[in-house]
């Protein structure tokens, strides 16, 4: 898809005509996530702190979280530097698991802070917390 002139999207928004994306996640009874009728389980993450993050963001309140807290979180013995590039790499890894081409809109970074993005209008997905198991 491309842009025309100065017409761009941000990474939160959903390009005219598409179609929007049902994602789901799962945290009892076994972690997973689907967009869409693609189902990503538990094994499905190339790195376990890529899962960790999005158990995380789905837990915290309003679904977003500052980094440094994520940091702290999931890399307590390391340093400033050691854990923001550990992140910069988790967060790579679980957007492209999540949609290697647009994965950016369901985890935006807003400022300081990581955000599992729920607003529907402007992420094209809708929030589903499920406690269902297929």
């Amino acid at each position: 898809m491309g842009y025309s002139g100065s017409e761009r999207l941000r990474s939160s928004e959903v390009a005219r005509g598409e179609k929007r994306k049902t994602i789901r996640i799962w945290l009892l009874g076994g972690f997973r996530v689907s967009v869409d009728s693609r189902t990503i389980t538990k094994d499905g993450w190339r790195l376990r702190k890529a899962a960790t993050l999005m158990k995380l963001l789905a837990l915290a309140p309003g679904h977003r979280m500052h980094r440094e807290q994520a940091m702290d979180l999931l890399w307590p013995h390391s340093g400033r530097k050691a854990a923001s590039n550990s992140l910069r790499s988790t967060l790579h890894t679980a957007r492209n698991v999540l949609d290697p081409a647009t994965g950016s809109r369901y985890l935006p970074s807003e400022g300081g802070s990581l955000v599992l993005c729920v607003r529907k209008a402007n992420c094209g997905w809708t929030w589903m917390p499920s406690s269902k198991r297929r």
